[in-house]
């Protein structure tokens, strides 16, 4: 499967434009009065991530962005209220998107001034050549999600530790696959790297446009950055390609795998398993390029390790929806490419990669497990 014939084929725009006037008839619903003074025409203003958290998440709504604070940025300046109700996170910064952020104590909701907002914010930071925002705050949808979540250090002190290697990462997409990291750019907003125990991916329409990525607590490589962005985007990305998802699934979203299978194990849906076949796609064809344009043989060794872990996944994955009952001929057609591209390159890298042992590994792939058991360290 070739990222750019894909993407030329399935339209991101007009699904990204659904999603937008999704949003806009919810807020008009919401606050007529507020809705008035927003730029109605400005795709940009629905897609904010925050704005699917507040009508779509879970979460209690008590732990939400106000819609005037997720809107705060993009009122014009006639219509902007002299204060503003707003809410801090644990680390006492209060997300004001399109701004930036002020800094309060943790966790606590204040009344702020205009001008002191004007004249005491942060700006946002961006990806370099890139209109990304890389996060500094926990997004509320994060931050609540789960109430057994534990965060081993700040957002910007992660960032700080891998600002480097998630550099190199999107350099590389934006030379080597450029057709993927324009897709990646349509759909994504913003990206978080948090440290956290046990959090896998989460990517849902619930924060739609923000890329999570868990650096657990240390300094990645550029090989887990390219996993990660092709990983968490690829999610994003899904989202907007499959949102009449009737057109893949014979079965509803949330209609469970271990319906048809007897593991006890697979707790997942149909439509959560259908992702995992596009982002292990996504993947591979990243870390097949990098092998590709790569010399380093200690980053070889990861990106060829993180190949055969995946393999493995994706051929069970690939399995589960040979069943008829679940995809519509157009999710066949899907699974169909998302296969043969997983054979290519299998065939192209297996004599490299065939005597690797996994058996020490979890569920997310990590790399110092790996090299123990395969260098005899």
């Amino acid at each position: 499967m070739l990222l750019k014939n894909f993407f030329l084929e399935y339209s991101l725009e007009k699904n990204k434009i659904k999603l937008s006037d999704l949003m806009r008839i919810s807020v008009f619903n919401e606050n007529e009065d507020l809705f008035s003074k927003l730029d109605y025409n400005d795709d940009k203003i629905f897609l904010e991530p925050s704005l699917f958290c507040y009508f779509l998440s879970e979460i209690d709504k008590r732990r939400k962005l106000s819609l005037y604070q997720i809107f705060f940025g993009y009122f014009a300046a006639n219509f902007k209220p002299l204060k503003v109700e707003v809410k801090s996170d644990v680390n006492g910064l209060v997300n004001l998107p399109n701004i930036g952020y002020i800094q309060l104590n943790p966790n606590s909701t204040e009344i702020v001034e205009l001008e002191d907002i004007e004249n005491k914010h942060v700006k946002d930071i961006f990806i370099k050549k890139s209109q990304i925002r890389l996060c500094l705050h926990l997004t509320e949808h994060l931050e609540y999600q789960n109430n057994n979540i534990f965060f081993n250090e700040s957002v910007n002190t992660s960032l700080v530790k891998n600002i480097e290697s998630l550099n190199d990462a999107v350099s590389f997409f934006q030379e080597k696959m450029p057709y993927f990291w324009e897709a990646i750019e349509t759909c994504t907003r913003e990206l978080v790297l948090f440290s956290g125990k046990n959090i896998n991916s989460f990517a849902g329409i619930q924060n739609h446009g923000t890329a999570y990525i868990n650096v657990e607590n240390s300094e990645k490589s550029v090989v887990f950055f390219i996993d990660e962005i092709a990983h968490q985007c690829g999610h994003i990305i899904f989202n907007v390609l499959t949102l009449d998802t009737e057109n893949f699934l014979k079965v509803e979203k949330n209609f469970p795998i271990s319906n048809i299978i007897s593991n006890s194990f697979e707790n997942r849906t149909a439509y959560g398993a259908f992702h995992g076949l596009f982002t292990y796609t996504t993947i591979l064809l990243s870390l097949d390029s990098f092998l590709e344009n790569n010399t380093d043989s200690l980053l070889t060794f990861e990106a060829k390790g993180r190949l055969g872990f995946y393999f493995c996944k994706f051929q069970y994955d690939l399995n589960l929806f040979k069943n008829s009952k679940l995809l519509t001929d157009q999710g066949c057609d899907l699974r169909i490419q998302f296969e043969n591209t997983c054979l290519f390159i299998q065939n192209k890298w297996l004599s490299s990669i065939s005597n690797f042992r996994y058996h020490n590994q979890s569920y997310n792939f990590q790399f110092d497990l790996f090299e123990d058991l395969n260098t005899g360290n």
